[in-house]
């Protein structure tokens, strides 16, 4: 396991050193393959960056232009198997340059997205993988949450099957955001989205 100390360097980036902890000794093989390596991240829709009152935040940081680079970099330093990427509305775009490192992915758009009032494309749900150590056991499937009428909301959940190349062992990755704000009643709201959730299992 690593814990992570970051501060801010060149560009506006964050600059990150890990340091290892140590932990007791794992029951393992000494052949076993390498855990898998996963990251979950927000990468905050387009749009949504541009009109969301971050004021301590350069105007430009917050372009999609600006901010590609650095997602990709980050991706590519954690050299995560899977990651697990919420509000991302460049998928095809991310998804194009992330098969020239090594990874394939699925997606699925929020109902009715925010991003879509800003002229941007509807943000959602992405799980991308690395083919040389995963493949696809079951094909992705996005399921929107409902809401007390049995209407679909704009939050949701994406599911797929993946099997471990080098354990043969299947996995099942979901990613989902759940509805955001503050108060009793979205924290109602954000409850029942996870027992949905985990329901569907």
């Amino acid at each position: 396991m690593w814990s992570l100390t970051s501060k801010l360097g060149a560009k506006g980036k964050l600059k990150r050193s890990f340091v290892r902890v140590v932990l007791p000794p794992a029951d393992l093989a000494p052949s076993a393959p390498p855990p898998l390596r996963v990251l979950q991240w927000n990468v905050l829709a387009d749009g949504l960056a541009q009109h969301g009152d971050f004021i301590k935040v350069p105007s430009a940081a917050l372009e999609w232009e600006t901010r590609l680079p650095l997602i990709l970099d980050e991706i590519e330093e954690a050299s995560a198997d899977i990651c697990a990427i919420q509000e991302l509305n460049r998928y095809e775009e991310l998804r194009a340059l992330l098969a020239l490192r090594g990874y394939d992915g699925c997606f699925f758009p929020k109902h009715c997205s925010p991003a879509s009032r800003y002229r941007c494309p509807a943000d959602g749900l992405a799980i991308f993988y690395k083919k040389d150590r995963l493949e696809v056991a079951a094909q992705p499937a996005g399921t929107y949450f409902l809401d007390s009428k049995g209407r679909n909301m704009s939050q949701g959940f994406l599911r797929i099957t993946l099997t471990d190349r080098l354990q043969g062992q299947q996995l099942v990755v979901v990613t989902t955001h759940l509805k955001a704000k503050q108060g009793q009643e979205m924290d109602s709201t954000r409850l029942n989205q996870v027992t949905r959730l985990t329901a569907s299992h």
